[in-house]
């Protein structure tokens, strides 16, 4: 198993929603991590040869991982105010694209969940050839190939440092939690498959973290991506 630990001044982890005010979830979503283990590695998820207007598909026999996630230390959630330029729904009368000169002519104030101080550890379970080229890719061996640079959920938000922890101390790990199940705190919905051509095949579970922290992640905490 490898650890990984994750730390930024700012994250945000936004499941898939709409509208004026768009939260975020308390902790990086088992496929941000796993998007953020294969930019580390410098291993390419997009199959640019099937891009359409929409969205540009995910290629097929991406590596297998299994992914664990916990906060090492509670974020505090705060909001940001943005200015959301949008084209509203119907006809837009003429003056109005007139006086915007052609940009979106509707503008809202839009409410921007963020998470600040986030510290958290991802548990990793995968082949040693994709555990040694992660390891590689932390030490920057795969710099001039990798697609961007890896960040906190939102472009906007860059990590301090991603490390390897030998060990860990027990950890508040988040699991899943039936429907049925009693309520406890934290409770959250975390995504855990995304379809970029059909939105309505993206997968989100139900989550919170557990109330006794283990050092090994429980069975219910694990992830298998991609999605079979």
């Amino acid at each position: 198993m490898l650890l990984l630990k994750l730390k930024a001044p700012f994250a945000a982890f936004r499941p898939l929603q709409a509208g004026t005010f768009r939260a975020t979830a308390p902790t990086i979503s088992p496929t941000a991590a796993y998007g953020l283990l294969l930019n580390i590695a410098a291993i390419e998820t997009r199959d640019w040869s099937k891009i359409s207007k929409s969205a540009t598909p995910m290629l097929k026999n991406l590596p297998n991982i299994e992914i664990a996630i916990a906060n090492r230390i509670e974020p505090e959630t705060a909001i940001l105010f943005q200015q959301l330029h949008n084209v509203p729904v119907g006809n837009v009368k003429p003056e109005q694209w007139e006086r915007t000169q052609g940009c979106k002519p509707n503008i809202k104030p839009v409410r921007r969940e963020i998470l600040v101080d986030f510290e958290a550890v991802i548990a990793v379970r995968c082949e040693m050839d994709l555990r040694s080229r992660i390891l590689a890719g932390l030490e920057g061996e795969y710099n001039g190939d990798r697609y961007g640079l890896p960040f906190a959920g939102d472009n906007n938000f860059l990590f301090d440092t991603i490390e390897v922890l030998p060990a860990v101390a027990p950890l508040p790990w988040y699991s899943r939690i039936a429907d049925d199940a009693r309520p406890q705190r934290g409770v959250c919905r975390l995504t855990t498959w995304i379809d970029r051509t059909q939105s309505s095949q993206t997968v989100v579970e139900t989550f919170a973290p557990i109330s006794d922290p283990t050092v090994e992640p429980p069975d219910g905490a694990w992830t298998m991506l991609p999605r079979p």
